[in-house]
């Protein structure tokens, strides 16, 4: 065969025709659950853990396990899709297991440093189009990342040289960058992936709090989300203390980096939000922050806010809540949050089970403008999903 312009190719027999369009595989919600007890696992099966996939209309909702599934593995700790593939983590397995959307499991990546209390290989995971990473927030009594090639193979690990705590906690991945969130000592790490690391911590610059977001900065560093496409890094801050006379609320704020260094800025809910800042994730255009406990007058129900993300501020604020509950139900909507530039998923780990007061957690799926919700809830009543961590879209 020959090619020829435009894409066209040149049959044998001399026909023209077009090639089929490459294959894009369906976006997909993912959602770990780590909680689950599988009574099939011999010693019972509690924590084994579990994945489900569904689509991001939120039907054909189906399961994913490991090929070595046992009791206490905490299967589904974390979770990361991109492309066709799906990254999970099994923090008491101290493995991190690569599937592909169908569920075929491909690879297993056992923790380097053994199973051993003083390791939680798998807490947290990303993924980009040539590496896999995995947190482990404990090791050396402060926690690292361990970055390898798609087929596990190459293992850096990256690891901030001074004292902080649980370094890998927290983190975001894109195809340059890892963005690192270190809420215990209210700072966060910017590492800068590069295919050579004869010294992975030279690759690391320290983030903190910017200047004016004043009293109650405790916990910047909690949730993390990165856009190069915008050139912005987010930063959690859910502990921001606002005085709602009278007394102090947690109001929680989002600081917004700029990739390069300057213009950076703070964002906030107009009102008196509640956790803002629990969870973050851009689209192309905007910033999404999930607000677990935020008051809705009634409750603290929570809820999500987003703003249109410009080079020096945020507008147009919208905010988010749960359709279909009562103003009195305490759901933590807001605890994980994702978004593309088509779909919005916020998780609510304490959402009830449908027909029971079981709070197995779920996850909405709606339009980017809040519009349009959809709950998805587990297979079982049992089950736990919607924490941080524990979902993905993509």
């Amino acid at each position: 065969m020959a090619t020829l312009t435009g894409g066209m190719t040149l049959a044998g027999d001399g026909m023209l025709f077009n090639p089929p369009p490459p294959y894009v595989p369906p976006a997909l919600l993912v959602m770990g659950n780590m909680s689950y007890d599988d009574p099939l696992l011999s010693g019972g099966g509690a924590n084994a853990g579990r994945v489900y996939t569904t689509s991001t209309t939120g039907t054909n909702l189906a399961s994913i396990s490991s090929s070595d599934l046992a009791t206490g593995d905490y299967f589904g700790r974390s979770v990361a899709v991109y492309g066709d593939y799906i990254l999970v983590g099994a923090s008491n397995k101290k493995a991190a297991y690569l599937f592909d959307k169908s569920g075929t499991q491909l690879l297993k990546i056992s923790g380097p440093n053994g199973t051993g209390s003083n390791t939680t290989f798998g807490h947290c995971v990303g993924m980009n189009a040539n590496y896999l990473f995995v947190g482990d927030r404990n090791i050396d009594s402060k926690g690292a990342i361990y970055r390898y090639k798609l087929d596990g193979t190459g293992e850096t690990k990256i690891q901030w040289n001074s004292s902080t705590t649980q370094f890998g906690e927290t983190f975001a991945v894109s195809e340059n960058y890892v963005l690192v969130g270190l809420k215990n000592n209210s700072m966060a790490y910017v590492y800068t992936i590069t295919e050579s690391h004869p010294n992975p911590a030279s690759n690391l610059v320290q983030l903190g709090p910017i200047s004016g977001s004043n009293v109650g900065s405790f916990s910047y560093g909690a949730s993390v989300a990165i856009s190069e496409s915008l050139g912005k890094f987010a930063v959690g801050d859910p502990s921001y203390l606002y005085m709602n006379n009278p007394s102090f609320v947690f109001k929680g704020q989002v600081h917004i980096h700029d990739i390069n260094g300057s213009n950076d800025y703070l964002l906030r809910p107009s009102d008196t939000g509640g956790n803002c800042g629990s969870s973050v994730s851009f689209n192309s255009t905007k910033l999404f922050a999930g607000s677990s406990t935020r008051w809705n007058g009634t409750s603290r129900q929570g809820g999500a806010y987003s703003w249109t993300i410009g080079s020096t501020s945020g507008t147009n604020e919208t905010v988010i809540t749960a359709s279909g509950v009562s103003a009195s139900t305490t759901i933590s909507m807001g605890s994980e949050i994702a978004a593309t530039d088509d779909v919005l998923a916020v998780g609510a780990k304490s959402a009830r089970y449908p027909g029971t007061s079981t709070e197995s957690g779920g996850v909405y799926l709606m339009n980017t403008d809040g519009s349009s919700q959809t709950l998805v809830t587990p297979i079982d009543a049992n089950d736990s999903i919607g924490g941080l961590h524990e979902m993905d879209l993509g």
